[in-house]
């Protein structure tokens, strides 16, 4: 397994099929050692997929959306655990 270096991540970014596009601010992003990456949106599966060798036996899970509220939290369940996450202002995910 290799590490990618800042530099080597910034040339990978500058290919003709970059390792990364999308990224919101590249020189706040960037990390010594790899991107911090920002979520466009987040979804709890609702039902099990499957993984096969055959395409058409392949199932997706079904997914519920999780939407902030509108102080910047996404509350959800997990069995009778109630648990919560806040976008931060500057826009990475806690």
């Amino acid at each position: 397994m290799a590490i990618l270096s800042k530099s080597n991540i910034r040339l990978l970014i500058k290919q003709e099929l970059p390792l990364i596009e999308g990224f919101i601010d590249l020189e706040q992003q960037l990390q010594p050692n790899g991107i911090d990456l920002t979520l466009r949106e987040i979804a709890m599966l609702q039902t099990p997929g499957k993984i096969t060798t055959e395409n058409h036996k392949r199932i997706l899970s079904g997914l519920t959306p999780l939407t902030f509220d509108g102080m910047g939290f996404i509350w959800f369940t997990i069995g009778q655990e109630l648990f919560s996450t806040f976008d931060r202002p500057d826009g990475y995910l806690n």
